[in-house]
């Protein structure tokens, strides 16, 4: 791994004379060689930024250097924030924004305006902080005394996930074959996921592997041979498989080193040329800090990777893992993980052991030799990403690994034994109704809290089942990302306005209001017409209204070549919850009063387009007049009367 450090840039301004700038630049030196020593990564302090000039070429150095992985900021005197925008909008690295001060206590006797102007943090982080949310930068905010263990425990946690993002961004994976065929959830859009995680998935051919094996000579064999005698008990006579898996290891390291490649997968379905499915050679690969994914999953292998760069020194108790099975019994519900071969020996509670032992599945002539243990007791999280088609979707479920309930003799691979949160039944509703893949990450290491950092850096979306999760409320949760997330980043076909509307007559409780999305084909410019009354059927790609106005609906009646159609019905507490998160991706109208609901309609400004005309004005007039509709140009708005 990289030796990498985190930039420690502190804000300030001329205004005060260079005797407090010096005090500033002397106090962030000691406060970092002091973090430095308790932080996992070094804290370096950069410079006590007083311009945009200097905070632009600083945010520009720290982009472009590849040992710097993210930026900590913290405001010791007032920084007016005109200042930071050129900068921050050029950041390409983690930021968190440190909301700190150096003295501990309000000095009684010694506290004065000189004092005052120097200490300025609790005001100067509030103006630091408007900036950051203006820019819409994603940030971690960490409040707190700097010397105290607990604040420095969450910045050391937030910079172990800011290391997952520049491995991610260095992230190669090495396919061995194709995906198991017919598997829906290991496809994925590679383009997409290079240009958004930044992941090089590519495939090398299993002939090549089966030729770099051949190459392996019998001393390289006999030295990780040792290794293995030094890390694992062989409770197998089959000395031959093993050293045929210690032949596929050293062949595919070769391969993933000579590539830059940190994370792999294989399927049973394409191992011609091979003897065995590597399983023992993939878990002591993951063992090294490689990734892995079973049955060509790609985002698994390389979520493995990142996991495994994120935990302890750099390769934490994080393992390829996959549902099994459950024991039902009530009051005793577990969920058993395992897989054919490949979990890797990091999650074990004991020393592992070298079986052989026939796998039925699959193109293996011989019996694979793999590693068998227990996974070990501890509270855990299990993670899978998905794609979502449009947008990625990071999936962590809470659980505790206890020691499995029986010994199950028979059962010839690792597994690991848990107690899903909140409770079994709960989370696999929950898991199932959010698209949580079969194969998982399991971390020992790695915190939910770590996980949302990494997801919120990335810009992906985050989904955590907790304790306190309810279906209910992850159908509610899940209902408005998703209707965010399309606001936030347009599927293919650009997302071009939403609208959404409560009856004025009927009560809030019993009338749904519709929220409708359109997306159009950008190749032909047509124009979207709003027309007539009221009905909430679809016809031929259009709305079709009656003669009842008393419902306060209105006609969207496409004409051109549109596409991604979508209609919702949202109650009334969603549309409360929908207007705040709306705010975080929109622009207010401003002609809306300040609580959004002044005359004209509250509304909020999206997307651009082509200009919008009001057609059949009688059966619209009651429309315009409480709606105070106003569409022209190349805008158009989200109502909410």
């Amino acid at each position: 791994m990289k030796h990498y450090e985190f930039w420690f840039v502190v804000g300030s301004q001329t205004l005060y004379g260079d005797d407090v700038l010096t005090t500033v630049a002397n106090r962030a030196e000691e406060m970092a060689q002091k973090l430095s020593a308790v932080l996992p990564y070094p804290l370096k302090y950069k410079v006590t930024a007083k311009s945009s000039a200097e905070i632009t070429q600083v945010v520009k150095e720290a982009n472009y250097d590849d040992n710097c992985a993210g930026i900590v900021t913290w405001c010791h005197t007032f920084s007016p924030s005109k200042m930071w925008i050129n900068g921050l909008d050029l950041l390409q690295k983690p930021w968190l924004h440190f909301a700190t001060q150096y003295n501990r206590e309000i000095p009684n006797e010694e506290i004065d305006m000189d004092f005052m102007n120097l200490n300025q943090a609790a005001h100067g982080d509030r103006e630091h902080g408007f900036i950051g949310a203006r820019l819409r930068k994603p940030r971690k905010v960490i409040a707190g005394y700097w010397q105290d263990s607990d604040v420095q425990a969450r910045i050391g946690s937030w910079m172990k996930a800011a290391i997952g993002v520049a491995v991610s961004k260095d992230m190669k994976v090495m396919r061995f074959g194709d995906n198991m065929r017919n598997v829906a959830v290991t496809e994925g859009d590679k383009v997409e996921v290079q240009k958004k995680l930044g992941w090089e998935v590519n495939t090398w051919a299993v002939g090549d592997l089966v030729k770099e094996m051949g190459a392996v000579t019998e001393a390289e064999i006999d030295a990780l041979m040792e290794t293995y005698r030094a890390s694992y008990d062989i409770a197998t006579d089959d000395i031959a498989a093993i050293r045929y898996q210690a032949r596929e290891e050293i062949a595919m390291k070769k391969m993933m080193d000579a590539e830059g490649c940190k994370a792999f997968s294989n399927t049973f379905q394409d191992l011609y040329g091979m003897e065995q499915l590597p399983g023992l050679a993939s878990q002591h690969l993951m063992a090294q800090g490689y990734g892995y994914g079973g049955e060509g999953d790609w985002k698994v292998a390389a979520m493995t990777a990142i996991l495994k760069a994120m935990g302890e020194n750099g390769n934490g108790a994080s393992a390829f893992m996959e549902d099994y099975t459950y024991h039902l019994v009530k009051g005793q519900e577990y969920s058993l993980g395992a897989h054919m071969l490949e979990v890797c020996p990091s999650v074990a509670a004991g020393r592992p052991r070298i079986e052989t032992h026939f796998l039925g599945i699959g193109m293996n002539e011989k019996d694979p030799a793999r590693l068998v243990f227990e996974g070990k007791p501890g509270k855990a999280v299990v993670v899978s990403l998905i794609d979502m088609g449009g947008r990625l979707r990071l999936i962590v479920q809470d659980i505790e690994a206890v020691k499995p309930i029986m010994p199950m003799p028979n059962l010839p691979v690792a597994r690991v034994m848990w107690r899903a949160m909140p409770d079994l039944t709960t989370g696999v509703e929950c898991w199932i109704t959010a698209g949580g893949a079969h194969h998982t990450v399991l971390s020992y290491d790695v915190t939910a809290e770590q996980l949302r950092d990494w997801a919120r850096m990335m810009e992906i979306e985050f989904v955590h089942i907790t304790k306190d999760t309810t279906v209910e409320s992850l159908e509610h949760e899940l209902f408005l990302n998703d209707l965010a997330w399309k606001l936030k980043y347009p599927p293919t076909a650009p997302l071009r306005g939403a609208v959404f509307f409560f009856s004025r007559q009927r009560p809030m409780q019993t009338h749904r209001p519709l929220l409708f999305f359109y997306a159009k084909t950008p190749a032909k410019k047509k124009k979207l017409q709003i027309s007539g009354c009221i009905s909430e059927r679809f016809q031929a790609g259009a709305v079709k209204y009656g003669s009842n106005t008393t419902e306060r609906s209105i006609l969207m009646e496409l004409t051109g070549n549109y596409r991604h159609e979508l209609k919702y019905q949202i109650g009334p507490a969603d549309h409360l919850a929908l207007r705040q998160r709306l705010k975080a991706v929109m622009q207010q109208d401003l002609h809306t009063g300040a609580d959004g609901r002044a005359s004209p309609a509250g509304v909020f400004q999206i997307r651009r387009m082509p200009p919008v005309r009001l057609k059949n004005r009688r059966n619209c007039h009651d429309i315009q007049r409480h709606l105070q509709i106003q569409l022209s140009g190349e805008r158009f708005r989200v109502f909410y009367p």
